[in-house]
């Protein structure tokens, strides 16, 4: 669950002294675009970090809280349907409709108990601010709902409301579940595809040639390297090419030239991949 409440600006050192004039239920006093960002964020399925809200300093603290993205969020607050960019990340709109003197009672608890109010200061700025932004820009939000729950003193009297918000968040549970799991594979297929470009990317930049028949009768015979790409030409430096290769100075050789790839007529294959590790070595053969 993800309550709207985390994304509180927060007030200056002017406003922070004045904080009982202060418009908390105005929607310009939460960051709705950081809110959006990461609804929309954990909605492709990342796990995101959100603020932390202290109503007593009327601030954020420096700790945020990690949320695991999970096939339903809930995202909850009494202003979460009044932008229309978040409204269309939901798939599902509620709105829960209480009765003005039952959400005054529970104001007064919570703001006593909870953050540090008085009784005067609580009635005070709900009916300087709380009624009118409910009337403004609350209640008109409930054309958007899916479903309208009233939140009765008898709960008996909304239990069809509440099965058939069950029935669906079953639904939507198992469509997420789907959708997580594409999401999941085409992530997986995206990071095999970039792999093995990589993986091509390495082998065009390994030098590589084409070698016809050679005759070891001749040896001024040079190898024939019309066929050699540019890359290759480029590239001659971490190549060498011997027709004997198997004194300890050859060797030294190629250690000191640190090649990449040997050409070698006469010498001990086997010896030589033992002495030179790393080193690719192509042997001619005769006619």
């Amino acid at each position: 669950m993800i309550s709207l409440d985390n994304f509180y600006k927060g007030l200056g050192e002017a406003d922070h002294n004045n904080a009982e004039n202060y418009d908390f239920d105005h929607p310009s006093a939460l960051d709705m675009d950081l809110a959006f960002e990461k609804l929309q964020q954990i909605k492709d399925g990342r796990d995101i970090e959100i603020p932390t809200y202290d109503f007593a300093l009327h601030a954020r603290t420096k700790e945020t809280r990690l949320v695991k993205a999970a096939p339903v969020v809930i995202f909850e607050g009494i202003l979460s349907l009044y932008e229309e960019k978040i409204r269309s990340l939901m798939d599902l709109k509620i709105f829960v409709l209480t009765d003005m003197d039952i959400c005054l009672s529970r104001r007064l608890l919570r703001d006593i108990h909870e953050r540090g109010r008085s009784v005067h200061s609580v009635l005070v700025q709900y009916n300087r601010f709380v009624k009118n932004s409910f009337e403004s820009f609350i209640e008109p939000t409930m054309k958007h709902c899916d479903i309208i729950i009233p939140n009765e003193r008898n709960h008996s009297e909304n239990q069809a409301a509440v099965e058939f918000l069950l029935y669906n968040l079953t639904q939507k549970l198992a469509e997420r579940r789907k959708e997580m799991t594409r999401i999941a594979e085409e992530r997986l297929r995206r990071a095999h595809q970039e792999r093995r470009l990589q993986e091509q990317e390495e082998q065009k930049a390994q030098p590589f040639l084409e070698v016809g028949e050679y005759n070891p009768e001749s040896p001024s015979q040079k190898p024939d390297l019309s066929g050699v790409g540019k890359t290759i030409a480029e590239r001659t430096e971490q190549s060498l090419f011997f027709h004997s290769l198997d004194s300890e100075e050859q060797l030294s050789q190629v250690e000191q030239a640190q090649a990449k790839q040997v050409f070698f007529v006469n010498g001990d294959r086997a010896a030589l991949e033992r002495k030179l590790p790393g080193v690719r070595l192509r042997q001619f053969t005769g006619a």
